[in-house]
């Protein structure tokens, strides 16, 4: 049966865990048994009903073998145009089975089996293999059991028995599709992510590399960039001549912790009390998360986080409310000079609500970290691209922020749920070259 428009006016389940398929319920003895579909295709009817009919006539309790078993048959049905009878669905069980290989891939390690169609032998056995053994390590460990009953009965043999059971089948169709293992209620949601998400799709495929592409196509060479440019990308900062600067107090290697034990701590913390934070611990948050740490031979600074191209687009702003010795504003950090410049006096409490849904958290912080962006900065070189690495270069900082928070003893935690245009005239950001990006909230966590 071809593939055909889908119904707007029905309800659209998506597979939001897996790749993102769509899925068609069938009701067994008061369950919802999720299949898989192809995307943007009607689902076969004829090819549900008859799985519903299988899954009754065998009486399958076990919630996830019914899955495996539902989307087995109707993966085995689903190109009939015609209502099938339970014989002919053996018949077909048989001859699928009849038609299909075991391949065998062997590694130092294990061994782990792939169930494929005539014909239809992937290329590359060494990637196909990782991938197996990856779907095998997800699986519970009955079912573990079970594959490595079946690749033990089957070692070196290359036909599949001719008596193999249902559950057999649907448990090798499983392994040579993946996708049904992640077919879990809690990875399920109705909507039509397809038309919603279409825009980052779209930007997405236009800011790949090809091979058919010069490097100029995506970025400046190397060659065509001066010397003079070079040294000026790790001196990425702003300069505000009519601010009034603070100077950072320099900063201390006071923390105990082993990084092990800080990363086993790390949590996103959402309740803070009022008690101030202490200058000097903000001083060391921000210099061992984003401040000059080196130099290399060249005499360039090197800093905390990777950036791409060493441009540095990134910059950090503090709406500050509880720090020992610093007024209630909006600063900037300057990593290169490790001091804050005043920009504002203005208080983040004052928009919390029309700026995000969790007003709470912002109001109730020490301090919110501020991520904003210098697109210039990188898309000079990297063009569209730079976007992709602008948004890697907030995770690269905003990881270190967390880690240093937890290494003080500090709650952290980060939102993107906020409303940009508000935030950028907070920190008197055009919206155009510079943008807000990401925000962390910090403080001492609430006793109880």
């Amino acid at each position: 049966m071809g593939c055909g428009t889908m119904n707007k006016s029905t309800k659209q389940y998506i597979n939001v865990a897996g790749s993102g398929q769509q899925l068609q319920y069938v009701k067994v003895n008061g369950q919802k048994i999720p299949v898989l579909i192809d995307s943007d295709c009607q689902p076969n009817q004829a090819a549900i009903d008859n799985v519903e009919k299988t899954l009754r006539f065998f009486q399958i309790e076990d919630s996830n073998q019914a899955i495996r078993i539902a989307n087995f048959i109707y993966d085995l049905l689903k190109v009939e145009d015609v209502d099938l009878e339970m014989e002919t669905i053996a018949h077909r069980l048989e001859r699928w089975v009849g038609e299909s290989e075991m391949m065998r891939l062997h590694s130092s390690e294990e061994t782990a089996i792939y169930l494929f169609q005539k014909g239809r032998a992937p290329e590359n056995e060494r990637d196909l293999f990782q991938r197996n053994k990856l779907v095998v390590s997800r699986f519970d460990s009955t079912s573990r059991e079970q594959y490595e009953r079946l690749a033990l009965v089957w070692n070196g043999i290359e036909k599949i028995p001719a008596d193999i059971t249902l559950e057999d089948a649907a448990d090798l169709y499983t392994l040579a599709n993946p996708a049904v293992l992640l077919l879990h209620e809690s990875n399920i949601v109705e909507k039509d992510l397809s038309e919603e998400t279409r825009l980052s799709r779209l930007y997405h495929e236009n800011s790949k590399l090809h091979l058919f592409y010069q490097q100029g196509d995506f970025m400046k060479p190397l060659d065509e960039i001066d010397d003079g440019v070079k040294k000026l990308t790790l001196r990425a900062r702003k300069t505000f001549y009519e601010k009034s600067y603070i100077e950072l107090p320099e900063p201390t290697r006071g923390n105990a912790l082993a990084l092990e034990e800080i990363i086993l701590q790390r949590r996103s913390k959402r309740h803070y009390s009022n008690e101030p934070v202490e200058l000097q611990t903000l001083s060391n948050i921000l210099y061992y998360s984003y401040g000059v740490t080196g130099k290399m031979k060249s005499g360039l600074e090197v800093r905390a986080v990777p950036s791409g191209g060493g441009l540095y687009p990134v910059d950090i702003y503090l709406a500050i409310q509880h720090v020992s010795g610093i007024e209630t504003g909006i600063y900037y950090y300057d990593p290169l000079d490790h001091r804050l410049a005043c920009i504002n006096d203005h208080n983040l409490k004052s928009i919390s609500k029309n700026l995000s849904g969790y007003s709470g958290m912002l109001d109730q912080a020490a301090f919110t970290v501020i991520l904003g962006a210098n697109f210039w900065r990188n898309q000079w070189k990297y063009h569209e691209r730079g976007y992709r690495v602008i948004l890697l270069d907030c995770g690269h900082v905003a990881q270190n922020l967390h880690l240093m928070c937890t290494a003080y003893g500090l709650g952290s935690c980060c939102l993107m749920g906020f409303v940009d245009n508000e935030l950028n005239q907070l920190l008197n950001l055009d919206g155009i070259s510079e943008h807000s990006m990401y925000l962390i909230t910090a403080g001492k966590t609430a006793k109880g």
